[in-house]
This record gives structure tokens, C-alpha cells and sequence, in this order.
């Protein structure tokens, strides 16, 4: 029988953290789903806690390094569901986190593109998101780049997607080493609201070794340069954009990359900024 979910999950070196993720989601009250554990050429001991779990719903697969936007693309076309649901290899989801994921399917049956609230845990620190709408009480079809002008409204654990829609935007850049995920959203955002529940279902680790915090070339990272046209049309895209090639900038500015920092610069609309950013770009 075809699983309602496809839980997709890319490993590469996560041994300190994978055992309670992985349980995280064989915990679900929600039961119909398959889980896709890719091991992208781990070098630790992250292959032997994946085989050391044994249940009928998962599904193994083992490859050379390949990177997280390949690996992620090839557990999708092995995948049996047409619903995506994503998880990092350190994150963890509550009991509850698939069953409200098939709640706002059933409940939004014409949307493809989905997402739950989450917590974002430093260290010892957990705290609530803070996005740029104002989150209501019940469930809400918002717009990517409005509500994710402070904090992404979308992250790769919370987001579910519907496989038709991940293959028209293009999936996963293979191209792109970090962020990739955030180009999918982007691109999925371009086509469709995001149905966010309020409720929080996920926490979102940030480990000092996350690549989020650790990449720092440019070249890996997405410079939004093909979504020129989509900028002239949407305010709130090119609103969004620029406040990432802020961030973009920043990065240049610590990497000393005067070229890098040039180019992004020019391409922000300053009005997007708030006068404490401009000021800093400008120092």
C-alpha cells in the first residue's frame, strides 16, 4: 500500500544527533508514512545508527558524497508518496508534527506548498520564530516573501511539499552547496501560498558545525541573479531578495571579496533596508 507521506532525510556525518531524529519521527501518532534515509558518504558512524533501527517503514540508501541537494533529489524520485515532508539529520519533530501536516493536506486539498511553526534551539536556548506577519491563531495561506522578511516561515524541517510541485519548480539546485534550500522556496513561493500552521511541531537544532553557520564561500550559496524578471513584477520578492544579499554582503565584507561585495551591493534597492543595515554596508 502507497505510504500518505514520504519522510525524506539526508545524512552525511550527523552520528551525535541522528539517533533522535531518526526516533523523532518513528514516534509520529500519524503511522502512514515511509521514511528515506539517504547516507550521503558519511565518514563517521552515521551508517551503523541508521542500520541499527529496525522497522518496515524505512528505507535505506547509501552513496559516495554527493551533496545534500543531490542526495535530497534521489530519496525524492525513490520516494512512493506524492507528499514530501522534510527533516534535517539533527532536528527533531513532536509526536504530533506529521499528524498536523496530513491535517492541513486534508483541509487545504488544492495547495502543494506547507509548513509548520518551530522552535529554533541554540545551545541550552529554545525560543519562538519571529517572522514578519503576525501569526493567527488558526491556520493561514501566507505569501513566502512577506512572511519571511525577519525569519523564514519555511524551513527544511517543517516545510511538506507535493512531489508534482517540488518537480516543476526543479527540486534541489545541485549546483548549490548551502541554501539550497531556501532557492527551492523561493522558487516555490513564486507559484504558491505557503498554508502555515501556527502550532509548534519541530525543533530546529543550530549546532556550531551546521553548515548554515560554517559556509562562508559565496560561490556555494545562491546569488538570486536568475530572479531579476520576477523582482521587477513583485515588490515583496525583491524586498526579500535584497534583504538576503544584505546578509550576502556582510559575508563578502568578512571574506575580504571587494568583487563579490560590489556586485550585491549594487543590486539592493537601500529602501528595502533599515537605517542600522545601510549603515553598515556603508562603513
Amino acid at each position: 500500500m502507497t505510504p500518505a507521506i514520504s519522510v525524506i532525510i539526508a545524512v552525511y556525518n550527523k552520528q551525535d544527533y541522528l539517533e533522535q531524529t531518526i526516533t523523532s519521527v518513528l514516534d509520529q501518532t500519524y503511522t502512514d508514512f515511509e521514511l528515506i534515509l539517504w547516507n550521503d558518504g558519511s565518514t563517521d558512524n552515521s551508517l551503523d545508527i541508521i542500520n541499527s533501527f529496525n522497522d518496515a517503514r524505512i528505507r535505506v540508501y547509501d552513496s559516495p558524497n554527493i551533496g545534500a541537494s543531490v542526495a535530497r533529489n534521489k530519496a525524492v524520485e525513490n520516494s512512493n508518496s506524492e507528499f514530501l515532508a522534510f527533516l534535517d539529520a539533527d532536528d527533531l519533530w513532536s509526536e504530533n508534527h506529521l499528524k498536523e501536516l496530513h491535517r492541513l493536506r486534508k483541509k487545504y486539498p488544492e495547495a502543494s506548498f506547507f509548513a509548520t511553526n518551530s522552535y529554533l534551539q541554540t545551545g541550552n536556548q529554545r525560543m519562538e520564530r519571529k517572522y514578519s506577519i503576525s501569526i493567527a491563531k488558526e491556520d493561514q495561506e501566507v505569501s513566502f516573501f512577506e512572511a519571511s522578511m525577519k525569519d523564514s516561515i519555511v524551513n527544511s524541517s517543517t516545510v511538506a511539499i507535493s512531489k508534482s510541485a517540488f518537480a516543476r519548480a526543479g527540486g534541489f539546485d545541485p549546483s548549490l552547496k548551502s541554501g539550497e534550500d531556501t532557492d527551492l522556496f523561493i522558487r516555490l513561493g513564486f507559484d504558491h501560498k505557503v498554508v502555515f500552521s501556527p502550532r509548534l511541531t519541530c525543533t530546529v537544532i543550530r549546532t556550531p558545525e551546521s553548515l548554515s553557520q560554517t559556509a562562508t564561500d559565496l560561490s556555494i550559496k545562491p546569488d538570486f541573479s536568475s530572479y531579476r524578471k520576477k523582482e521587477l513584477e513583485h515588490p515583496e520578492v525583491k524586498a526579500y531578495l535584497d534583504l538576503n544579499r544584505y546578509a550576502l554582503c556582510l559575508q563578502a565584507r568578512l571574506n575580504d571579496d571587494q568583487l563579490q561585495f560590489d556586485r550585491l551591493y549594487e543590486e539592493i534597492d537601500k529602501k528595502n533596508l533599515i537605517k542600522k543595515q545601510r549603515f553598515l554596508l556603508s562603513r
